[in-house]
Order: C-alpha cells, then sequence, then structure tokens
C-alpha cells in the first residue's frame, strides 16, 4: 500500500549507505510535500552508520515553478477574476498550516472578495476584516452563509481540506464553474 501514497521509499540495509537514503527521502519529503517510507529491518536497528552526513542541512527550498506553467496559471486565475460575477475565497486548513496567513489577508484585501473559512481554516484570515464572509461547513453551515458560498461562481479556496470531519457529512454543494485550489506550499523557517 505505501508505494500507492508515498513520493519515496527505502529499507535500510547498509549502514554506510542509511544516512544517504535517508536524507533523500527526507528530501524528497520536504520537496513534494507528501509522506515517504523508511523501512528499519530489526537487525539493522542497533548499527551505528557515518555521522557525518548530519552536518548537511536538508534541502528546504522548493524547486522553482516551471515558468509556462506558472504563467498558464496566472492567466487562468486573472482570467476567471474578471470574468466572475460573484467570486469568493475559501481559507482552509492547509493554509494555517502551511503559515500562509499573510498572504490570504493580502489577497482578500486586494480583491475585495468576500472570504470565507472553514473550521480548520480558523485563524487563516482576519474575522473582522469588512469583507469576511463567515464559517462555511458545508451542509451544516447558518443559512446566509451557505447561500453565499453556494452562489458564488468561481471560488478560489486556499489550502483545501475536503475531509467529512471538517464538511458535516461531505456536504460540500459547491457547484460552480471554477475553482482554484492552492496545494503547492512554501514554507520558511522552522
Amino acid at each position: 500500500m505505501v508505494k500507492h501514497i508515498s513520493v519515496d521509499s527505502t529499507v535500510l540495509l547498509d549502514p554506510q549507505t542509511a544516512p544517504a537514503e535517508i536524507d533523500r527521502c527526507l528530501t524528497s519529503m520536504m520537496q513534494q510535500s507528501r509522506p515517504v517510507y523508511i523501512g528499519v529491518p530489526v537487525d539493522m536497528s542497533h548499527l551505528q552508520c557515518n555521522a557525518s552526513a548530519l552536518k548537511i542541512a536538508i534541502p528546504r527550498a522548493l524547486s522553482p515553478n516551471d515558468p509556462q506553467l506558472e504563467q498558464e496559471v496566472v492567466s487562468k486565475l486573472r482570467k476567471m477574476m474578471k470574468q466572475s460575477k460573484n467570486p469568493i475565497i475559501i481559507v482552509d486548513g492547509f493554509a494555517v498550516r502551511n503559515n500562509l496567513q499573510d498572504q490570504c489577508q493580502e489577497l482578500s484585501k486586494l480583491t475585495g472578495f468576500p472570504t470565507f473559512n472553514t473550521y480548520m481554516g480558523k485563524g487563516g484570515i482576519d474575522e473582522t476584516i469588512p469583507n469576511f464572509g463567515g464559517l462555511y461547513t458545508g451542509a451544516g453551515t447558518y443559512e446566509g452563509v451557505k447561500k453565499a458560498v453556494e452562489s458564488a461562481d468561481a471560488v478560489f479556496w486556499i489550502g483545501n481540506v475536503q475531509v467529512r470531519v471538517m464538511t458535516y457529512a461531505l456536504g460540500y454543494l459547491l457547484t460552480i464553474t471554477d475553482r482554484f485550489q492552492h496545494r503547492r506550499v512554501h514554507r520558511s523557517g522552522g
């Protein structure tokens, strides 16, 4: 099963190569924001390995975006913003988890779009701003908020976390034409 969800994996069979294998997997994990599998056989767990690799930091910076793909995405977003009559922003849990609060706040302020959050997105947007619309939880949402979100023709959903516990029994009822979901994250610091 692990191969279907992991971006990288290794089984540590040699104490000489173990540090490099661990670093390779952890680098893949950091770069792709996906799980990895590192298997440690019982007969390997007590063996020592060279610790000199610990002096080299694991790269944390994301590789640059493909410029052509980035331009395509930016063009599509601009087109959506211009053509939509009722756009909104939803700030969800991964925006908070990946420390994108300032960027979400700036996007909301610059566009003036009605901005909502989810349970996991609480804290992702200043709820005192004039264009804050409320907490969207799917089927269990306050009726005015539910109507505002579900009548949108373009949703900019930042940090999307669609899981049952967050959606009141999978009650996301969005049937919009376009939805842009931010998935790639940039993390700085610890």
